[in-house]
């Protein structure tokens, strides 16, 4: 939206980037803690990528209980995040016959999985990578909810198969290898889901009362 316009005007030779820093955290939490956060997050996200095309975003989230997680990555790669979070609400396909979604628990079970296998710097040891990957296919399948009466076991697969690959992908996509910023974030994603689950119960319950 604004590169390609800025490069026809201006005659530029090559696509702008640009690096964000995103801090979520509750509306109580000081704002000059938030804000610094945030900046802290951009330049997370601008050293990581240092050596290349920038174009990242750090995000880190202040959670109520005063944890704190961090999470960096390319720019594109949040269209990714975005394709995770809508699977876990079962949010694709939304006329279709199967009311179905996926347990947030799948992120849980999969770093109980590997954090025993994870080195001290992060890393997964080379060579074991189909075994990441057969376990998080188990793993996503066991975490398939449904609440239809006539269970459609095609849609499962292919809905599991989509979800195992949307998993494999932001794995694969992580510029470091290192686990620590894949669960973090999942995790990340695990915590907006109940953050956007209580917001929509909040309104449902709000919408009855009235």
């Amino acid at each position: 939206m604004v590169s390609d316009k800025l490069k026809e005007k201006y005659g530029l030779s090559r696509e702008l980037s640009f690096s964000a820093g995103i801090c979520i955290a509750h509306y109580k939490e000081p704002l000059s803690i938030v804000l610094k956060t945030a900046h802290e997050a951009q330049e997370a996200a601008k050293n990581k990528y240092e050596k290349e095309e920038k174009d990242a975003f750090g995000l880190t989230v202040i959670k109520g209980s005063g944890e704190v997680e961090k999470t960096v990555w390319k720019n594109y790669q949040a269209a990714k995040f975005i394709e995770i979070l809508r699977y876990f609400r079962g949010e694709e396909e939304c006329d279709a016959h199967e009311d179905w979604s996926f347990s947030t628990k799948l992120v849980v079970n999969l770093q109980n999985e590997f954090v025993r296998l994870i080195n001290r710097d992060g890393f997964f040891p080379q060579g074991c990578k189909h075994i990441l990957e057969h376990e998080i296919k188990r793993i996503t399948q066991r975490q398939y909810n449904s609440k239809s009466k006539n269970k459609d076991k095609e849609f499962k697969l292919r809905k599991v198969l989509e979800m195992s690959e949307h998993l494999i992908e932001l794995y694969n996509q992580t510029h470091d290898g290192k686990m620590n910023n894949y669960f973090s974030a999942l995790n990340i994603l695990r915590f907006m889901y109940r953050q956007i689950n209580e917001q929509v119960a909040l309104y449902s319950d709000s919408a009855v009362m009235q």
